[in-house]
């Protein structure tokens, strides 16, 4: 295989399918920015605190 046929084909994928590959980096971007930022913590605090009111327990 050639390095031209590698890259149009590269080009041609990313021309066909430029925003969903646009959206997955921005979401995979805003992912890795809430786990540095701990909002996992808060988040599974509320799962937990609903999960408990819903049996009874809390």
């Amino acid at each position: 295989m050639n390095k031209k046929s590698g890259s149009t084909k590269a080009k041609s994928i990313w021309q066909q399918h430029w925003l969903a590959l646009s959206l997955l980096g921005i979401s995979l971007l805003l992912m890795i920015l809430g786990l540095l930022s701990g909002e996992y913590k808060s988040v599974l605090e509320k799962a937990m605190t609903i999960c408990l009111d819903c049996i009874g327990i809390g």
